[in-house]
């Protein structure tokens, strides 16, 4: 207990870094990454921690795991968040906010737009403030202040450089004037200024008690305190003064400075000790345009060409930038004053400890180019596992020991470690050391014999028994003779689903075995593997892992699920970290992962890039655990027939602040919540969400931060979300409650509807089936009612036909009695016309004799002749033949006689006959006999009746009495 106390002492206490300017991790974001422009003119961010860069392509957001670009067709020059929902920006000619609507969606409205024409030509806008609850634009020969909606312009006549918002109070630099002390209407001078008036003044900097601090671009840093200006003196003037210093920000006595030729410069002011950071530590180029200093002291650039944030209390570092290429790390090693660097391309090395890392030189060691597997110091000698052979490494050169193939390690054996076994392609080669420890000599002795398979994974235990895995078939135990010359015994323990298989490591002189069923030792008294219940306990779980590094009584590295872990001890027991390393997780070479300890809180990684440096302290530990926190960022819910619905954006929530939210039930509808981390640690947290009402516990979250849900039925949702740091440090439980209202088809309306449909349902059945009975009961009467009607119809029928069968008679009758009286007119008016034919000749005749006697003057025959010829006419002439046959004209032609008359009263007796006789179709010369009248005489008695009758000469008179 006491050494391990000692220990903790030594890592968490006791710096003694051999590493001097420790890099901070540094993460260039490209243009291509961020997807906006090249230069990045302002970097601010807002309550959460979330980063805004004013970029030539628009206004750019890192949510701490997205960037998103708002445009509004302009070149931002500055931006500025309200606290609220407002991010306030300003550019050529034009200045205005974003926000967010009500479904979470940014909008560009511009505030320069209800200037006067004579404001509107301000050319930029550089600077945004917030004073006194007013926002301040400040333009060239500008400002204007926002109040209530409201904008106030305040002008200049000399051109404002640069200004600054301290302690409520605005202050502008005016060139060839000095600074000014802004207020309503006014400038007021500060006194000593003008002297540096010629000078560029690029920022203005709160310092300490009613002290400013003037940033120059090639003078150098004053100090104006109250009337007077003096210069603020550094370790490296030359720098500041050929720097072109740009902006700057000041935090705890230490300026950050943005320079426009040389990076980042960060001054302490009581020490007047300069750092740098440029392309030489890593940055993308060294024009930095804007910065942003977190409550952690890590710091954002908006660069000429991208952005970088430097990770200044970050656990990792890189050993080298990128513009120093050695090669994929694979070894290192400290030894005798030098650290060692075996990479694919060779074994390079230094003097340790490290002076200034940002100026590391690496040398190569010679005959050393190629691949290197592995570095192991033993007594005084560094051995070099190689592609090309085995070497022992003196002053800067690799002394070949065995050329005949590839080496993957070496295992001291023997009481005095004067043997050592090497690991080749090929098996076993036993080194002897043949000189005094003080000028080891090594060589070959032999190789072993009865072995020749290729020993990359090898543990040597207590019993004198070799451990050795190869190519996944299973773990093996090998035990030589007393001279190492040959195998004697050999125990091969082959894989048993999928145990026994995969790693080995040594701990306190007994080897351990990693398994995907938890960690095993061999019992050789049982000769069985049983479970380690300490290493079991101490890792936490049963998963496969494969040890990398063991440091014992302290810290041990492993591979775990893809991820470099690390276990170590503190005064509260075991914590397990993978947090921390979570960058390098895709830039290790798998299952050669190298972790080499080079003081007590600093390891050394090797990487893809080369190596990477790990630090534990417990102030690197405390900050992680209180830097970090997380937000809500989104809430969507969408479904395939509507449009999506964010309810949370930025972090803020929108009107809907509070309140659960309410949604209908769709059966397509999908839920996704998503999270970010404070970008104030730029650390990977990991989550643990539960939805409540369908999740029996809290779950883990995968890295991206996004939980979905599709299917929810209706009903009350929580959703709960805890964040977890490196360090398992938790948040507290944010909870987002959620109410999904079932459909129309299942609300309680509906189902009241249901109750009533049932209740009328079941009053329909009753109603139909008395309805039913009734139209039976209905149906029989109407049939009783349809038989007795059937009869009585087929009486009627009968009836109808008998009275049919009587009318039928009598209109026979009637057509007889018709057709009779027809017959007796035809007959008739051929007797009138035979007789009439008979009486005219015998008229004729007589007339003819009558005057044959005239003038014979036989008087008494001519009287007696005379009265004959009376009798006759008086006989053609007879009414009472005529009056029957108009009755029976009558008769027979539906009273055409009568209703001639009556439409036509002014018509003779005569035009009566001639309009009867016309009408039964006689001819002219027919009827002139009837009349006594020639055939000329009967045409002027039917131009008379045409004429009463009204008819035209084109009509035919006929026709009309026909159809008359």
């Amino acid at each position: 207990m006491k050494y391990t106390l000692t220990l903790l002492l030594l890592i968490f206490s006791v710096h003694i870094y051999s590493i001097k300017n420790w890099l901070p991790y540094i993460n260039n974001i490209s243009r291509m990454e961020y997807g906006g422009g090249t230069q990045n003119w302002t970097i601010t961010r807002d309550n959460n921690g979330w980063i805004y860069a004013a970029n030539n392509s628009g206004l750019l957001q890192f949510d701490g795991y997205s960037w998103h670009l708002f445009s509004n067709g302009m070149i931002i020059r500055t931006a500025y968040h309200d606290g609220k929902e407002r991010i306030y920006v300003g550019a050529f000619n034009n200045f205005g906010y974003f926000s967010p609507d009500e479904k979470g969606a940014m909008h560009y409205h511009s505030l320069s737009d209800s200037l006067e024409d004579k404001y509107r030509n301000f050319s930029d806008v550089w600077d945004i403030y917030c004073i006194d609850h007013s926002i301040y634009f400040v333009s060239y020969n500008h400002i204007f202040k926002l109040t209530n909606d409201e904008i106030t312009v305040i002008q200049s006549k000399e051109r404002m450089l640069c200004s600054a918002n301290i302690n409520g109070n605005l202050y502008v630099f005016k060139e060839n004037a000095g600074v000014f002390l802004q207020t309503g209407q006014l400038f007021i001078p500060l006194a000593s200024t003008e002297k540096i008036s010629n000078y560029h003044i690029s920022e203005i900097l709160p310092y300490q008690d009613q002290k400013l601090l003037l940033i120059t671009e090639y003078h150098g840093i004053y100090i104006y305190d109250n009337s007077t200006t003096v210069p603020l003196i550094t370790q490296n003037d030359p720098l500041l003064k050929s720097s072109q210093l740009y902006c700057a920000e000041i935090k705890d006595d230490k300026i950050y400075i943005g320079t426009i030729k040389s990076g980042l410069i960060i001054a302490d002011i009581p020490t007047g000790e300069i750092e740098q950071y440029d392309i030489r530590s890593g940055l993308q180029n060294n024009s930095v345009l804007s910065l942003n200093v977190t409550e952690g002291d890590n710091i954002w650039l908006g660069l000429d060409n991208g952005i970088s944030y430097l990770e200044t209390n970050s656990p990792l570092s890189n050993l080298y930038t990128g513009n120093q290429n050695y090669g994929v790390g694979y070894a290192s090693i400290i030894h005798n004053g030098y650290i060692y660097f075996g990479t694919n391309q060779g074994l390079y090395y230094s003097p340790w400890p490290i002076k200034d890392i940002r100026h590391l030189a690496l040398r190569p060691v010679k005959n050393a180019d190629g691949q290197v597997w592995n570095l192991t110091a033993i007594g005084k000698t560094l051995f070099c596992g190689h592609n090309n052979g085995a070497f022992m490494i003196e002053e800067g050169t690799a002394i070949p020991l065995i050329g005949e193939n590839g080496f993957w390690n070496f295992t001291p054996v023997g009481e005095n470690k004067s043997k050592v076994l090497a690991g080749s392609y090929t098996g076993l080669v036993l080194l002897e050391n043949k000189d005094t420890e003080s000028a080891p000599r090594w060589i070959s002795t032999r190789k072993i014999k009865g072995f020749n398979l290729s020993v990359r994974y090898v543990e040597y235990d207590e019993s004198d028994d070799i451990w050795w895995i190869f190519h996944g078939t299973g773990l093996s135990a090998i035990k030589l003779n007393s001279e190492y010359s040959k195998v004697v015994s050999c125990q091969h323990y082959p894989n048993q689903n999928n145990s026994y298989q995969t790693n080995l490591f040594k701990d306190k002189g007994r080897v351990y075995f990693t398994t995907d069923s938890g960690i095993y030792r061999y019992n050789s008294i049982r000769q069985e593997f049983e479970l380690s219940e300490e290493w079991n306990q101490r890792i936490g779980n049963r998963d496969y892992l494969r040890v990398v590094s063991n440091e014992e009584n302290s810290c041990v590295w492993y591979m775990q699920s893809g991820k470099l872990k690390i276990n170590y001890i503190t005064p509260h027991g075991y914590i397990t970290d993978s947090i921390s390393t979570t960058r390098l997780q895709n830039n290790l070479m798998g299952t050669f992962e190298s972790i080499n300890r080079v003081d007590s809180a600093t390891c050394i990684i090797s990487t893809l890039d080369g190596f990477s440096l790990y630090r534990i302290t417990t102030d690197s530990l405390s900050s992680l655990s209180n830097s970090y926190k997380f937000l809500i960022k989104k809430v969507i819910i969408s479904s395939s027939n509507e449009e999506i619905d964010s309810y949370f954006y930025n972090g803020f929530p929108t009107d809907r602040q509070h309140q659960t939210i309410l949604r209908k039930y769709r059966p397509d509808a999908s839920y996704r919540f998503e999270m970010n981390p404070n970008t104030n640690s730029y650390d990977k947290i990991t989550y643990s969400v539960q939805l409540k009402g369908l999740d029996e516990q809290m779950l883990a979250l995968n890295a991206s931060g996004i939980k979905e849900y599709t299917g929810l039925k209706e009903g009350n949702y929580t959703f709960l979300i805890r964040a977890y740091n490196h360090h398992t440090h938790q948040t507290e439980v944010e909870e987002i409650h959620l109410r999904i209202l079932p459909p129309w088809y299942r609300s309680i309306y509906t189902y009241i509807m249901y109750v009533l449909l049932l209740v009328a349902l079941g009053y329909g059945i009753y109603k139909l089936l008395n309805q039913r009975f009734n139209k039976q009961h209905q149906k029989r009467l109407d049939e009783l009612k349809e038989e007795s009607l059937k009869r009585e119809f087929k009486l009627k029928e009968e009836a109808l036909a008998q009275e049919k069968r009587i009318v039928e008679l009598e209109n026979n009758k009637l057509q007889q009695e018709l057709l009779l009286k027809s017959q007796e007119l035809s007959n008739s008016m051929f007797y009138v016309i035979q007789k009439q034919e008979i009486f005219t000749f015998m008229q004729d005749e007589l007339q003819k004799i009558s005057a044959y006697l005239r003038k014979e003057q036989t008087k008494d025959a001519l009287r007696k002749l005379n009265r004959l010829l009376e009798k006759v006419h008086a006989n053609i002439e007879d009414e009472d033949n005529w009056q029957k046959l108009e009755n029976n004209f009558n008769i027979v032609h539906n009273n055409f006689l009568s209703r001639l008359k009556e439409r036509y009263p002014d018509l003779t007796s005569s035009e009566l006959k001639l309009a009867a006789y016309i009408r039964m179709d006689l001819i002219t010369k027919e009827v002139a006999p009837l009349f006594n009248l020639s055939e000329r005489g009967m045409e002027s008695a039917r131009y008379r009746l045409r004429k009463k009758l009204g008819l035209s000469r084109e009509e035919s008179l006929s026709k009309f009495l026909q159809n008359f």
